[in-house]
């Protein structure tokens, strides 16, 4: 017999906070992940473009450093995305918690071909009842439930980016009941707890 138990994360450091009503500030975007182009940032980056010729008002954050840090901050400088898009560089995890705390929606454009795995920041973005958008790299399934938990994109392009985010932008009750459906599945499969006794 095989008894799977996933990876698990501490979901009284990861958690959701209250926040104001959703109408009235900018959606507020949040990636993390190492700079590298198995993460696909460049791809959000040009996807941030799209969102701002559509109107849409957002800050994004892309948390953590890596090799493709200088290149990305040039391809943000080049699409005019300076006010738009911040990169943080190197932040610890205890920083990490309250990025993922005030986020609105959480992008992950793996590129498949290069990723694998169910990715842990996933898994923190959906502790903290945030949706998220991202690609269907192997396993993901067992986390993120299209239209439950996030929004499933065949690849990383970023016209399939931009349109699940301006979809979570126009209806924050799906962006609520994505994230209380996320923090469910994570308590289910992922508490380190409860994963750590079995």
């Amino acid at each position: 017999r095989v008894h799977l138990s996933y990876h698990g994360l501490d979901l009284k450091r990861f958690r959701p906070v209250s926040k104001p009503p959703a109408n009235g500030h900018p959606l507020r975007i949040l990636a993390v992940g190492s700079l590298l182009e198995c993460k696909g940032f460049r791809h959000l980056i040009e996807a941030c473009r799209l969102l701002a010729a559509r109107g849409l008002d957002f800050p994004a954050t892309i948390a953590r450093g890596g090799p493709l840090e200088e290149g990305l901050r040039g391809l943000v400088s080049r699409e005019g995305l300076q006010d738009r898009v911040q990169l943080t560089g190197f932040v610890t995890e205890g920083a990490l918690v309250p990025l993922y705390q005030a986020a609105d929606v959480f992008v992950l454009p793996a590129v498949p071909e290069i990723h694998w795995g169910i990715p842990n920041v996933l898994i923190e973005a959906l502790a903290c009842e945030i949706p998220v958008v991202t690609t269907p790299l192997p396993s993901v399934s067992e986390l993120v439930e299209h239209g439950r938990t996030g929004l499933l994109i065949e690849e990383p392009h970023p016209e399939r980016i931009a349109s699940s985010v301006e979809s979570l932008a126009r209806d924050p009750e799906m962006r609520a009941r994505m994230g209380r459906q996320g923090r469910a599945r994570v308590e289910q499969a992922f508490d380190l707890d409860r994963n750590i006794e079995a």
